[in-house]
């Protein structure tokens, strides 16, 4: 028994002694367990298990976000031998393997379960092409002719040294990737649509992920801002209703009837509507074939907009014209409300005086800008908007913004110069800037509901005090 015992231990130190790095780790098992590449061939999605890593070959003390430095990503097709770099790079590279990065900046990992010596981790990236220099055309050229297309993609683990640099010890076989060919099926809400000069801005809120028709989230493509004026007649946008076919073939087509129903302009319901019949079919208004409804006069504006971006100005439109605005997600089957606003010219007291402080020779707003100190306060500009939005519109109001504009500079310069003066004038303003606030916010109905409200209130208070003192 003691000459097994012997034998045995002679076997471990030989093993040791001529066993690899690359042998040592072979058990670490790699499993891919999500992948895709986008529809619009511009990314390539992949969550790959490690199972059995060391934890010896990890960073000594390391968060885990340091664990995304023994990663290494390969696209066979490329390179099976040199690993793509980890962000989009600043230099335009001639050859094709610096067409590539993954995104280790945005790119997750966890811990899915360890032991005394290992952990099994879960990483999840995108690899993109070098879009400072590049039109998205790279990804496309690596798809194979199969349906769906694919691509193959390789990982491997680098074990950390004591030197502080990385070793690779082991790589995968290759996986197969293919294009997965959902559609949005996800809401997707418009925020506002204010009021410019000459113009209108289109607001929304910027997700991170949204989901596709296979129930899967991913990054959220590109957003479709569509603008239309107010008219009688509904628009036809039926070259540019297309089904998506989400397994990628035949591809999609042209298909559907959708237009914009005029009568459901500022509806709950999105004003795009007589899309299909068929509950099940995704149709989708197409970016390019809306473009050009926008050249051919049927819209006014149409453009697909980075997922980042949270809203964008629409200028040079006609003053006293209605414009409605609804979104919807690049190849997405929902389409947002349709809102509305009137096109005005609210011009700034810089744009008509040219510069920061007011000239009291100017028609603007001379008294609040004497209280507040200064014409870009934001209770100025409150008063501003009260003016353009209210009194400039009608007989009455034009007569009264005239007789203000012949008697209030002189008591603007005597308010100005008085301290006492201005705070007085600051403190009687304000109840009128909550009321202009309330219906630039809430709109005049409930402005005047909010009003009889307080109106009541006080009325409640002063007979219970007066009752009180007579009791």
């Amino acid at each position: 028994m003691q000459n097994f015992s012997t034998i045995k231990a002679l076997i471990v130190v030989l093993l040791s002694l001529i066993m690899t790095p690359e042998m040592a780790l072979a058990a670490i098992k790699y499993k891919i367990t999500a992948s895709d590449v986008a529809f619009d061939k511009r990314s390539i999605y992949v969550e790959a298990t490690l199972t059995g890593v060391p934890k010896s070959d990890l960073k000594p003390g390391g968060s885990i976000t340091d664990y995304k430095e023994n990663l290494r990503v390969y696209l066979t097709a490329v390179s099976s031998d040199t690993p793509l770099r980890t962000n989009v790079g600043s230099d335009e590279k001639e050859d094709l393997i610096n067409d590539f990065y993954w995104d280790k900046v945005e790119a997750g990992v966890t811990r899915e379960s360890e032991t005394s010596t290992e952990y099994n981790l879960k990483y999840s990236f995108y690899i993109y092409e070098n879009k400072s220099f590049l039109d998205y055309d790279r990804i496309d050229s690596l798809l194979d002719s199969s349906s769906p297309e694919k691509l193959k993609v390789e990982i491997a683990f680098f074990a950390y040294k004591s030197d502080g640099t990385y070793e690779k010890v082991t790589q995968s076989a290759e996986f197969e990737i293919a294009v997965n060919y959902a559609a949005v099926n996800d809401d997707i809400s418009l925020g506002s649509v204010s009021q410019i000069n000459k113009g209108i801005r289109v607001s929304w809120d910027p997700v991170e992920k949204v989901d596709f028709t296979d129930s899967k989230p991913r990054n959220t493509p590109e957003v479709l801002v569509t603008v239309f004026e107010v008219t009688a007649g509904d628009i036809d946008l039926s070259s540019a209703s297309y089904l998506a076919d989400t397994t990628g073939t035949p591809g999609d087509n042209k298909s559907g009837s959708c237009l914009i129903d005029m009568s459901l302009v500022d509806e709950q319901t999105s004003c795009v509507s007589n899309c299909t019949n068929d509950a099940s079919e995704i149709i989708y208004l197409k970016g390019d074939e809306m473009a050009k409804l926008e050249t051919s006069g049927h819209l006014v504006y149409s453009s697909l907009l980075p997922n980042t971006q949270s809203s964008v100005d629409i200028s040079g439109l006609k003053v006293g014209g209605s414009y409605a605005v609804f979104i919807q997600y690049k190849r997405g089957n929902k389409r947002s409300l349709c809102l509305s606003s009137i096109v005005r010219e609210n011009r700034t007291l810089l744009e008509e005086n040219g510069e920061a402080d007011a000239k009291l020779k100017e028609q603007n707003c001379f008294i609040a800008t004497a209280a507040f100190g200064s014409p870009l306060n934001k209770h100025v500009d409150t008063f501003r908007w009260f003016r353009n939005h209210y009194l400039l519109t009608n007989g009455l109001g034009n007569s009264f913004v005239n007789l203000y504009y012949m008697h209030s500079p002189k008591y603007a310069e005597i308010i100005k110069s008085n301290p006492t003066l201005k705070a007085l004038t600051m403190m009687s303003l304000y109840p009128f800037y909550l009321g202009i606030k309330s219906l630039e916010i809430f709109g005049l109905p409930l402005t005047i509901l909010f009003l009889l409200s307080i109106s009541l209130g006080f009325w409640y208070l002063l007979r219970f005090f007066r009752f009180k003192d007579v009791s």
